[in-house]
């Protein structure tokens, strides 16, 4: 979902138990955003050009690793002057990095093949931290990680580029995350300069109070769920909880408040059934 989508392991779940291979562009397409920027970048690190040097690579720890490799052979972008080079002939096969792991143990390899330091490097991933986070171990190794929620995007490649050359201007750390959804921060044990993200608290708040508003703030149970589940919620067109789950038993008649997830759910066909 940095790239392309949807994510290999959601056609995978779609179409368990078949002789199924996805195909470019039919059931995998890569994010328009996505294509102009690999185009520019083709274009710009061609001999003599403003970026010649430059190296892209890729980090994935999808299990589907034969697909991934299927694909990065198919999708093609213009590469200026009437050639297309694959998204594969882009990056290089040593700057390819697919199989299940964690992301850390990708930078290795790519800092290794590449020859390119860690602070360096600019990293585009949708996934924050958490289990499967990534932004949060490669920014921890040195490197700036630029958190897409949705795909790759202008403004975010932007936003990336701008700020690492800030960065480095100033003297700045490199190993920060960024995000259009929040300020600059330091990934966690390393947050000395960073300023702090903005946060919701459904407790007292350590900031002074708006006005009219009580000072001391209210105390609720919160829990987050995805859209469409949200809206459908707060809407009373949900008014069962199916998961087979009994976190929410000791909160039945209670008002709780919901927090609405930033990212939607990613099977978008199979909650309509």
């Amino acid at each position: 979902n940095t790239i392309w989508t949807p994510e290999l392991y959601q056609i995978r779940r779609r179409n368990r138990g078949r002789n199924f291979v996805p195909q470019a562009w039919r059931h995998i397409r890569m994010y328009d955003a996505a294509t102009r920027i690999l185009e520019e970048c083709a274009a710009r690190m061609a001999p003599g050009g403003e970026w010649e040097g430059m190296q892209i690579g890729v980090a994935s720890r999808t299990n589907e690793i034969d697909w991934a490799w299927e694909l990065m052979d198919a999708f093609e972008v213009d590469a200026g002057n009437g050639k297309t080079v694959t998204f594969r002939e882009l990056c290089g096969d040593d700057l390819i990095q697919i199989w299940p792991g964690s992301k850390v143990q990708h930078f290795e390899e790519l800092k290794k093949n590449s020859g390119v330091p860690y602070d360096q490097m600019l990293f585009f991933d949708d996934a924050l931290d958490g289990k499967y986070g990534n932004c949060e171990p490669v920014a921890q190794l040195g490197a700036m990680a630029v958190h897409v929620p949705n795909g790759l995007t202008n403004a975010s490649w932007r936003l990336g580029l701008d700020t690492y050359a800030q960065h480095k201007a100033a003297d700045l750390p490199i190993g920060v995350i960024v995000s259009e959804d929040f300020p600059v921060r330091e990934p966690p044990s390393a947050r000395s300069w960073a300023a702090p993200a903005k946060s919701m608290s459904a407790g007292p708040s350590a900031s002074s109070p708006r006005a009219g508003s009580p000072a001391d703030g209210v105390t609720v149970p919160c829990f987050s769920m995805a859209q469409p589940f949200a809206a459908l919620l707060l809407n009373g067109i949900k008014t069962a909880e199916t998961r087979n789950n009994t976190m929410f038993q000791a909160y039945d008649g209670q008002r709780c408040a919901v927090h609405v997830g930033r990212r939607p759910w990613p099977d978008q066909v199979g909650w309509r059934k």
